[in-house]
């Protein structure tokens, strides 16, 4: 007797985008928070994990400001 094999339906389970909602300079680094998620119901078989947001980033949101360049500088 043949039995099939049970495949995954889907390739990926959720696409999250995790950061800091209102990013600060005067802070070194932020709680992440969970911005979007797709989709946005969980799946029955497997809920989006709360904690996702420290896996992704668990050192926390770092922002960083992009230096300018003046017109006197080298290039």
């Amino acid at each position: 007797m043949v039995q099939k094999k049970k495949f995954c339906p889907r390739l990926l389970d959720y696409l999250v985008i995790v950061g800091a909602r209102h990013p600060s300079s005067d802070s070194v680094a932020q709680t992440p928070e969970l911005l979007r998620r797709y989709p946005l119901e969980d799946h029955t078989e497997f809920p989006l994990p709360p904690d996702v947001v420290f896996f992704c980033q668990p050192e926390g949101c770092l922002s960083v400001r992009q230096r300018r360049m003046s017109l006197r500088d080298d290039t």
